[in-house]
């Protein structure tokens, strides 16, 4: 799954929404483009690409996968394992910035603002 450039990496995440507030600090792996780390019993993947981001979020209970395209309105899947459903989030994002060392993304979700930032650090 990883090339052999991955490397690990101190990241500091901070969602903030109408309900969360998070921020951690946390340790990483990075490859050429997607960064790993797991978040309590949550396994987050983004996948990064020139206008797009994908994030994939997992754990016992759900899995769901975020798309964040800077210039379309996107759809995101929301797949719940209990009762075995699958829903269709309406994504819009409002702001997507990409650099070496950080990540923003501010999105709209059914209604619901989000604000993302991943910042990273070299260990």
């Amino acid at each position: 799954m990883f090339s052999m450039c991955m490397k690990q990496m101190n990241l500091k995440i901070k969602l903030v929404s109408e309900e969360d507030n998070i921020d951690i600090k946390i340790l990483g792996n990075m490859n050429e483009n997607e960064i790993t780390y797991k978040e309590d019993n949550t396994d987050v993947i983004l996948s990064i690409n020139k206008d797009t981001i994908k994030m994939n979020r997992k754990n016992n209970d759900y899995n769901i996968e975020l798309v964040f395209n800077k210039t379309t309105k996107t759809i995101s899947t929301y797949q719940v394992f209990g009762g075995l459903k699958t829903f269709q989030l309406e994504t819009i994002t409002k702001n997507l910035n990409i650099s070496d060392k950080k990540i923003e993304i501010d999105y709209n979700l059914e209604g619901n603002d989000f604000s993302y930032t991943l910042e990273m650090e070299d260990l």
